[in-house]
């Protein structure tokens, strides 16, 4: 990484004892980064295709009043991951642990919450309600919708300074757990932001070639 030379494996891996290196030519210099190797910086991605925040994904059943892209309002978001659960093996006094089942760990998609030429159009917060209490659970009736109505498929990509995509995490079946808009307070000036809880069954990571 860019001011920094750290070794890839120990002197001691290398055959090379440090005490007896006089000088970084003594060091196999395939072994440390090359100046020109630089980092992930965590402001570089892109977010897309999640359709219920799109406006060319409007059914009859899911018609918002504010219209755009509006993964294009998105602050921050989590990437995915994974954990297992673990099972106690009791052996004596000593406890081993085997992985048991597996759970994809939801997702914070926090947006900005946004203002029309004219009127309030929260954009981000009404497509995630509507994601919910239209598609997902009809409130009005009282039933759940379809599995494959209301469950989306959707891509995150980390990119590098020029803009190409470097790494891609494909998540499927979204769908919305809750809706958490910011706390309102007379004493801050901050922008207000809404965050929706994504729930989704699994992920794969490519990388482009």
């Amino acid at each position: 990484m860019p001011g920094f030379k750290i070794p890839v494996q120990s002197p001691k891996e290398t055959g090379l004892d440090s005490c007896k290196a006089s000088k970084p030519s003594d060091y196999d210099q395939n072994l440390v980064p090359l100046y020109n190797i630089e980092s992930v910086r965590s402001y570089r991605w892109l977010f897309q295709t999640l359709l219920p925040y799109n406006s060319t994904f409007a059914p009859a059943s899911f018609k918002s009043q504010s219209a755009g892209n509006h993964l294009i309002y998105l602050k921050k978001c989590d990437r995915p991951s994974v954990e297992f659960d673990e099972i106690p093996i009791h052996n004596g006094p000593r406890v081993m642990y085997r992985p048991g089942k597996m759970k994809m760990n939801t997702i914070n998609l926090e947006f900005y919450e946004i203002l029309g030429p004219s009127t309030y159009v929260d954009g981000p917060a009404i497509r995630t309600y509507e994601w919910l209490k239209k598609l997902m659970f009809d409130s009005s009736k009282g039933v759940y919708g379809k599995y494959k109505d209301y469950t989306f498929d959707a891509s995150l990509h980390l990119l590098d300074g020029m803009g190409f995509i470097v790494h891609t995490y494909t998540l499927y079946g979204c769908m919305p757990l809750k809706v958490t808009p910011l706390e309102l307070n007379y004493e801050q000036d901050a922008i207000n932001t809404v965050t929706a809880t994504i729930r989704y069954t699994d992920y794969k990571e490519t990388k482009p070639g």
